[in-house]
């Protein structure tokens, strides 16, 4: 949601709390309608009803690890061998431009 990075994913949560003044940069990304109400759990304010939301934070809001940033650094996600896999299949030959790639079984699930 930050202004700066004018990220595709935004027009998705227009419906959170505070989220087209963010993204318009007439209010802070710290007033976004998200909390931590503890270690585990996010809270999401919403300015109305949206049946479909937990759809919409599917693939944008997918737990990263800490580890493999820290690893990887700005490299992070930007191609098949900088992304750490938590299902069945991993891909492989993604060079973060090509739009084809191949999917492997996941040794490790």
């Amino acid at each position: 949601m930050d202004p700066k990075t004018q990220s595709q994913q935004q027009n998705n949560y227009q419906a959170v709390k505070n989220a087209p003044e963010v993204v318009a940069g007439k209010k802070s990304p710290t007033s976004l309608g998200v909390e931590a109400k503890d270690k585990h759990t996010l809270v999401v304010h919403l300015t109305h009803p949206v049946p479909y939301f937990k759809t919409l934070t599917a693939s944008s809001w997918n737990p990263v690890s800490e580890k493999a940033v820290k690893k990887y650094g700005k490299k992070h996600g930007t191609a098949s061998k900088y992304m750490v896999y938590n299902g069945p299949f991993v891909s492989t030959g993604w060079t973060g431009s090509n739009l084809s790639w191949k999917l492997k079984k996941n040794n490790y699930y």
